[in-house]
């Protein structure tokens, strides 16, 4: 596993004991593995760290602990002496943010511990706050337009004319993931 990877799963890992997860979570955290290529030794390794680096509270706010696990898995890598960590790639940054923020919304609610902890990640990385924000509204659209899919299947409209709404759903979707990435590829720069 290269550093960067290996911080990104580590830290996509952690977000989810940011709270309870909801099964939308960890079906969203699959998906990440999948896109990821990650195995199963490399997801029962993830498991390992977290056991081992968190000691969770009963409360369904854990972002003081998972703030604190990142931190200390970024300043290792850091006082290894190593630039080939997160610390210094700012496209894997922006990317690893935008997973954190569709992690959160997978089941609907980014909750305030969830958004502590993106904040945290923001501020050591000195993310600018428009393109937080535009990730974000990203997230949001998208939750919207998918909405919008399953409300359109349930309408007494002709096959033809849901296909069609369907259709343009789907480009708008698309539309919202390359806004994504070209956000991503230009915050490299």
């Amino acid at each position: 596993m290269s550093k960067v990877r290996d911080e990104q799963l580590k830290i996509y890992k952690l977000f989810l004991m940011t709270d309870d997860p909801e099964g939308s979570e960890k079906l969203a955290l699959e998906e990440i593995y999948k896109t990821m290529n990650v195995n199963d030794e490399e997801k029962e390794a993830l498991d390992t760290f977290c056991k081992t680096e968190l000691y969770m509270s009963n409360f369904s706010d854990n972002s003081p602990q998972v703030i604190q696990a990142i931190k200390k898995l970024l300043s290792a890598n850091t006082r290894k002496g190593s630039n080939s960590n997160l610390n210094y790639n700012s496209m894997e940054q922006i990317k690893t943010i935008w997973n954190l923020i569709s992690l959160g919304y997978a089941d609907g609610d980014f909750s305030e511990p969830e958004k502590k902890v993106v904040k945290e990640l923001c501020e050591i990385w000195a993310i600018d706050d428009g393109i937080v924000a535009e990730l974000n509204d990203s997230a949001e659209t998208l939750i919207s337009l998918n909405d919008q899919k399953e409300w359109v299947k349930t309408t007494k409209r002709s096959y033809d004319e849901i296909n069609k709404y369907l259709d343009i759903l789907e480009k708008d979707i698309a539309r919202v993931f390359e806004n994504v990435e070209t956000t991503i590829i230009e915050s490299g720069y």
